[in-house]
């Protein structure tokens, strides 16, 4: 959540509107989760991608 999201947060809250609250952090926390497991899966592509160029290389040097 950045510091917008938590302005926003605070003004509902000061207008009464809880229920508005309650959703926008439930689709906050979606969001964070979701670019959680974009960086995981990008962080193991570049491993895989690590472990292939390494592999090759070395193959290519034993030859």
């Amino acid at each position: 959540m950045d510091f917008y999201t938590g302005i926003a947060l605070a003004v509902l809250i000061q207008q009464g509107r809880a229920d508005a609250v309650k959703e926008s952090l439930i689709y906050a926390s979606a969001l964070i989760e979701e670019r959680a497991v974009r960086d995981e899966v990008f962080r193991h592509q570049m491993a895989l991608q690590g472990f292939q160029f390494s592999s090759a290389f070395i193959k290519r040097i034993q030859q």
